[in-house]
């Protein structure tokens, strides 16, 4: 049940009471609570914000002898069910921002528990890093996190959500981490959704810039020069084979068959039939015999070289 008082304060942040009700927000006597709830639907505690804070103190927590998760964790899917539309995680700092993205259309939503740190961490193992536990199964990331493709982090503008994003991107790795940005003098996700509105903050959560970006832009059209491609100028051998300048062949085959006059003659040929510049580096056989060998293709008759019979 949602009082009246904390009915308002919703409604002054632009979140929709039906929205507040449809994710088990409830009144308490010192503020208004943030169900958090375990992936089999067992309510574990609640985050209760002060409504007004109550000397500078703006969160109560009664979460002793539970694990700690995030808010919205019982709304993600099940490891190995069929995601429905877009496979990304959208990750906030507080339960305000939650509500906000999904305000504004957001699917799967969570807010870390304890928000912001004071300082960025990088993780040693899942045994000390404390603030982070609800992400890991060991050494690994829950497969109820690990399932999406992305995640969007929309932190705050601020320092402590600047080392929140850092820690994220040590733990759930850059690569797949997206940001949201913020139009200047916003500070969140809820403030986005109060100055500009749902579809301001949806597009910005869609369009939300990669961590780690591309080393270099792709163009959408890539004007080449056609390839030139040169044939053996063995007839036979033309249909299988054929090169274009910069690619690599290998000659692979067993010892003494022939690979290394069969490469010299096909230098040879390419050099008579399209005037190639051909350099050898012969490293079995004499100087005396290759020299003489190329003199022999040079003397011999084109048709002659060419394997038509």
């Amino acid at each position: 049940m949602i009082d009246e008082q904390h009915a308002e304060w919703l409604e002054e942040r632009g979140i929709p009471i039906e929205l507040a009700i449809s994710e088990g927000l409830e009144s308490f006597p010192d503020g208004l609570g943030f169900p958090c709830v375990s992936t089999n639907g067992e309510v574990l505690y609640h985050k209760i914000r002060r409504i007004p804070d109550q000397d500078g103190r703006r969160f109560r927590r009664d979460r002793s002898g539970t694990e700690t998760v995030p808010w919205g964790l019982h709304t993600l899917p099940e490891p190995g069910s069929e995601i429905e539309g877009d496979r990304t995680l959208v990750i906030t700092e507080g339960e305000m921002d939650r509500l906000a993205q999904l305000a504004s259309g957001a699917q799967y939503v969570i807010s870390v528990p304890d928000g912001a740190p004071k300082k960025h961490t990088l993780p040693t193992d899942a045994a000390t890093d404390k603030r982070y536990q609800w992400l890991f199964d060991g050494q690994r990331l829950k497969p109820v996190f690990d399932q999406f493709d992305q995640f969007v982090l929309s932190m705050d503008a601020d320092e402590p959500g600047e080392c929140l994003k850092l820690d994220l991107f040590a733990r759930l790795g850059k690569a797949r981490c997206f940001v949201e940005t913020r139009p200047d003098g916003s500070k969140d996700a809820n403030d986005i959704l109060l100055e500009h509105g749902a579809d301001e903050l949806e597009r910005r959560r869609v369009s939300a810039e990669a961590a780690m970006p591309l080393l270099f832009d792709v163009p959408s059209k890539i004007d080449e020069p056609p390839l030139e491609v040169y044939e053996t100028g063995w007839s036979q051998l033309d249909p299988y084979l054929k090169y274009m300048r910069g690619g690599l062949v290998v000659v692979t085959g067993n010892p003494n068959a022939g690979k290394s006059q069969w490469v010299l003659g096909q230098f040879c040929q390419l050099a008579r039939v399209h005037g190639m510049r051909c350099a050898y580096l012969g490293m079995e056989g004499r100087q005396s015999s290759q020299k003489r060998d190329i003199q022999r293709y040079a003397k011999s008759d084109r048709k002659s070289t060419r394997l038509n019979s």
